[in-house]
């Protein structure tokens, strides 16, 4: 599984999730507050995710992705996110 991380100034990361740290995985990954992210299943049917959120988390505070929002704010990068944003 991989993972795009999106700051708010426009800086994608991406990560693969996995032990084999010889080939760039990391075992875990901490996502800052503020950043859009997107899990990416690159085989297989389905996957398992787990996740931890501190201090709290409360739905009412959730936001969804847009696609007018990302076309607004990353113009430059709608064409790679546009897969992982429900149109």
């Amino acid at each position: 599984m991989s993972y795009l991380v999106l700051e708010l100034n426009g800086k994608l990361s991406k990560f693969k999730l996995g032990f084999d740290v010889t080939k760039g995985h990391v075992p875990q990954l901490l996502v800052p507050k503020d950043c859009w992210k997107a899990a990416i299943l690159e085989e297989g049917e389905f996957g398992l995710l787990e996740e931890a959120v501190s201090p709290g988390f409360e739905y009412q505070d959730m936001e969804i992705a847009t696609p007018d929002y990302f076309k607004a704010n990353f113009p430059d990068l709608w064409d790679e996110l546009s897969p992982y944003v429900k149109q």
